[in-house]
């Protein structure tokens, strides 16, 4: 699930930049940000993506409108590559031809996120590829982009792996831009330059880590609260309310057992 809530983020941050000039550029068409979420529907990364990451795409442009009442249009398509990279050519050819599609998002699968990759690099189009992203990010070196967007890249990946993965973003940042949204606070405290901080699609705080880490809107938006005497109360209470359930719990344990 948290690859869709950062997914949801990520759209976010796309949708934020519109006004400052997306909506003129050359690739959106009728004043409308046409958007595609290509994934796996059916097969072996469905759960991963699948219907999902389309639900949550949609939630990024409901809240988005809601919030800031834009003076243009987000629409969605969305489409089944079933890990085929033909497939995937397909559907994106199609999108960015016919459709006036402005960016494809999500596509796990390595050969059809490259093919997509390659594609939109013809066409001048946006691309944002999701979840455990190490082969990819290498491959995707060979096309040398100015800007690399990454969502959640150590998603699914063990622990073992999250420092390797670490170090190759690092050493691609030397070169170029990488815009990345990632909810581990050691990996973001490790790689991120400046950190730019969402709270129901809103930016909150802007920064170094050690700033934003600090900033009182942060902490309160994914902490709880500032206040230290309000988080003790906080904690005693869970903890009073978790020990209740363990009582009951127990006497229902009990009664089940001396009726048998």
């Amino acid at each position: 699930m948290s690859g869709r809530i950062g997914r949801l983020t990520l759209m976010s941050v796309f949708f934020a930049a519109a006004p400052l000039g997306l909506a003129e550029a050359d690739g959106i068409s009728d004043n409308e940000i046409r958007i595609g979420v290509l994934n796996d529907i059916s097969g072996l990364y469905s759960d991963l993506s699948g219907e999902g990451s389309a639900v949550a795409a949609q939630m990024a442009i409901d809240e988005f409108e809601a919030q800031f009442n834009p003076d243009f249009s987000i629409a969605l398509y969305r489409a089944d590559h079933q890990n085929k990279p033909e497939i995937a050519s397909t559907h994106a050819r199609t999108w960015f031809d016919v459709d006036n599609v402005d960016m494809i998002t999500d596509i796990p699968t390595s050969s059809a996120a490259l093919t997509v990759l390659r594609i939109a690099e013809e066409k001048n189009k946006l691309v944002i590829i999701s979840g455990a992203a190490a082969p990819l990010i290498t491959t995707t070196l060979a096309l040398e982009p100015e800007l690399l967007l990454l969502d959640e890249p150590r998603q699914g990946m063990g622990h073992e792996d999250v420092d390797r993965v670490m170090e190759l973003i690092k050493r691609v940042a030397e070169d170029r831009t990488v815009l990345m949204v990632e909810h581990n606070m050691r990996v973001v405290s490790t790689i991120a330059d400046r950190i730019t901080v969402l709270s129901r699609g809103a930016v909150i705080a802007e920064g170094d880590y050690g700033t934003v880490s600090n900033d009182p809107q942060v902490i309160e938006a994914y902490i709880g609260t500032s206040n230290p005497e309000e988080e003790m109360w906080r904690a005693a209470r869970t903890l009073h309310a978790r020990t209740e359930r363990s009582v009951f719990e127990n006497k229902r344990l009990k009664k089940e057992t001396e009726s048998i």
